[in-house]
């Protein structure tokens, strides 16, 4: 599993039902990864515009708001366009990961979370931008 950062990263998630996370944002916490829970595609842009976050964590599957269609919105954004966002899905399937190409994800993770690929997703995605 991924050692703590000395940087503070910062994530966004969004998500319907955030007690579902809980266990997740406390490990992510622990890692040196600050989350952010939203249940509202505006908020969470907003947020992102005042702050920009290292990352974007986006449930594919939501009542109001369906996660790729947020993925879209925040690929074509002019200050998120470059923030890595990794898909959460209920699945494991194949063809998944040309939607996740499709929709301008970077990364793609299942429920219920593994938490040492959750993290090492998370690692990756931040050395990427490192360099």
């Amino acid at each position: 599993m991924p050692k703590p950062t000395s940087r503070r990263r910062r994530v966004l998630l969004f998500e319907d039902e955030p007690r579902t996370n809980d266990a997740l944002v406390k490990a992510l916490k622990v890692h040196g990864i600050d989350v952010q829970r939203f249940a509202d595609r505006a908020r969470l842009v907003v947020a992102g515009e005042r702050a920009r976050p290292d990352a974007v964590l986006v449930d594919v599957s939501l009542p109001k708001v369906e996660g790729l269609a947020l993925c879209r919105v925040l690929s074509s954004h002019p200050r998120l366009g470059t923030v890595p966002v990794i898909l959460v899905s209920l699945r494991n399937l194949a063809h998944e990961d040309l939607v996740v190409e499709a929709v301008g994800a970077t990364a793609r993770v299942t429920k219920p979370y593994d938490l040492g690929l959750v993290l090492e997703t998370f690692e990756q995605l931040f050395a990427d931008a490192a360099r």
